[in-house]
């Protein structure tokens, strides 16, 4: 007799967990906390590991984000096997003090590349989430057919409704500011454009506040 499927048992999402990527950091050290509070000015939910089998079984509870992964080179070559067909798998980083000691699959279209600073990395990720960010903007925005939409497409456009719609209210704008800032709640450079966003924000500037690099675009 044929065993029926499983469901898949998706966890609650965790605090933090609001864009559209996951960023996990393997490494066998623990990094600074400068480090630490740079990655999370790219993406809030950051997962650190040291441990391979760990991380693989957090990759593996996700489900709906997609995963910009920053792999120390002490790892690449047990766990690059293990990930490079998951979907979840978005951009795959590596951190390597020697590029000339890795052996790196080639055709893997995931792999961004091998860096042997961090400060590359911030770069790198950078520019990829804003060229996915762009992307996104222009399917959504260009899309006519509203059924062909999925649901984070969906939620993207009532996140857009709520700052360009004439008649919201400042009840609306306050909820918010307010989920802003509890689900960025450690991320200064976050919290310093929520206030900011607070403070300044007038209809007029919708579109270069959506534009911008922050909570305003990132949100899924």
């Amino acid at each position: 007799m044929e065993r029926p499927d499983v469901a898949r048992i998706v966890p609650p999402r965790e605090k933090g967990n609001v864009e559209n990527f996951t960023l996990v950091y393997l490494h066998d050290s623990y990094p600074d906390e400068s480090i630490v509070k740079h990655l999370r000015s790219l993406v809030n939910f950051l997962k650190i590991f040291n441990d391979g089998d760990d991380c693989i079984a957090f990759i593996n509870t996700i489900a709906n984000e997609k995963i910009l992964f920053i792999l120390s080179h002490t790892f690449h070559e047990s766990i690059l096997p293990r990930i490079e067909e998951l979907q979840q798998i978005f951009m795959i980083y590596i951190l390597s003090e020697n590029n000339d000691q890795l052996d790196i699959p080639a055709g893997n279209s995931k792999i961004r590349g091998a860096f042997t600073n961090i400060d590359d990395i911030y770069e790198q990720i950078s520019d990829d989430i804003k060229k996915i960010t762009r992307d996104l903007v222009v399917y959504f925005v260009g899309s006519s057919s509203a059924t062909s939409l999925s649901a984070s497409a969906v939620y993207f456009l009532l996140l857009i409704e709520i700052i360009l719609d004439t008649t919201e209210t400042k009840s609306d704008m306050k909820d918010l500011i307010n989920f802003s800032r509890e689900e960025y709640e450690g991320n200064d450079e976050e919290l310093k454009i929520i206030d900011e966003f607070e403070n300044n924000y007038q209809k007029n500037q919708a579109i270069s506040w959506y534009s911008r690099s922050c909570f305003i675009s990132k949100v899924n």
